[in-house]
């Protein structure tokens, strides 16, 4: 019976998983990265904190590695850069690849999305909004990669899921219904 609930946890893993950046693969555009400015972090117990616990230890060590505060930085629309082939995101119109927040905006104004890069790739807090600017979906990436809690809500403003993650390598995660009440947890095992 163990074996059989294995299997299907792996099966259920590999079929909802969000499509994600690989981190663990090496690629060109992490290899033209300074390597002073890539992050050391490992997280050596699972996460099992709560979004702004861990997530804001995460980003205060992602905007120290900015030169100056994030909020100098330019901000762009997202129809206002691109992804080359080496990977990185880039303004249009302009050779370095881009450091500064991006942001995409819905038909009526209001902005929908907003990431913050570094050198070309998503580095520091992804945040999805409601067209009234509550949150919907917050997540932190380091050099490209998701670290700790990627977090989602119902539109009622309640905790929807928690995913953990480490480096871009799941770990785990939780579901509440809309009323708050916890309705599934899962690790993968080995974590």
């Amino acid at each position: 019976m163990n074996s059989i609930k294995s299997i299907a946890l792996t099966i259920s893993l590999l079929i909802f998983l969000p499509v994600l950046i690989s981190c663990n693969d090496k690629d060109e555009a992490e290899n033209t990265r300074d390597s002073n400015s890539s992050a050391d972090l490992t997280i050596t117990e699972p996460v099992i904190l709560s979004y702004n616990e861990k997530n804001n230890e995460i980003l205060h060590m992602v905007h120290s590695q900015f030169e100056k505060p994030l909020a100098s930085y330019p901000i762009i629309e997202l129809s206002m850069a691109s992804y080359q082939k080496d990977g990185l995101l880039y303004r249009n119109g302009v050779d370095a690849p881009f450091t500064g927040q991006v942001i995409k905006r819905t038909e009526d104004g209001s902005i929908s999305m907003r990431t913050s890069y570094y050198e070309g790739i998503p580095h520091g807090k992804m945040e999805r909004l409601t067209p009234e600017g509550y949150s919907m979906m917050e997540a932190v990436f380091v050099n490209g990669c998701l670290f700790g809690v990627r977090s989602v809500w119902w539109d009622n403003g309640a905790l929807k899921e928690e995913e953990n993650w480490d480096g871009g390598t799941y770990k785990g995660k939780k579901t509440w219904d809309r009323q708050g009440r916890l309705i599934r947890s899962e690790v993968v095992p080995g974590t």
